[in-house]
């Protein structure tokens, strides 16, 4: 069984041992419901959708090959974190704010959405020519 197989299963077992379907993550973050912080509200402008897409991109990253986790990656976990908080900064200064601020938001999420939609499909049309050439 592979490293990655063995985690799998560890995984799948501790989400049983607290009643949770495989791969299930808790509501709470695993704390208690009445300890749990209250739920926060997603982003008009699609920022949360962003940090998702960003923390998602970079752990696959990491878990295709946790033993090539070379000098590059932890610094893209580090630019990612940075980027994170400086958009959730951004968010925070959007309450109450119309000086501009909806239109850079815009501006950012759109050339993202550029961005992760041009590298999503090099991935994919790669790993597909891949698996064509292993046949």
């Amino acid at each position: 069984m592979s490293h990655t197989q063995s985690k799998n299963v560890e995984r799948e077992q501790l989400d049983r041992m607290v009643g949770l379907a495989p791969g299930a993550v808790p509501p709470t973050g695993g704390t208690t419901p009445e300890a749990a912080p209250p739920a926060r509200a997603r982003s008009p402008y699609g920022i949360d959708g962003l940090i998702d897409g960003l923390s998602l991109t970079v752990r696959a990253a990491r878990e295709l090959d946790p033993a090539q986790c070379d000098a590059e990656l932890p610094q893209l976990e580090m630019e990612t974190e940075h980027a994170i908080t400086r958009l959730q900064v951004l968010e925070s200064e959007m309450d109450g704010s119309e000086d501009g601020l909806p239109n850079r938001i815009a501006a950012i999420a759109a050339q993202a959405r550029h961005d992760l939609l041009r590298t999503l499909a090099e991935t994919i049309r790669n790993v597909d020519n891949a698996l064509l050439n292993n046949r």
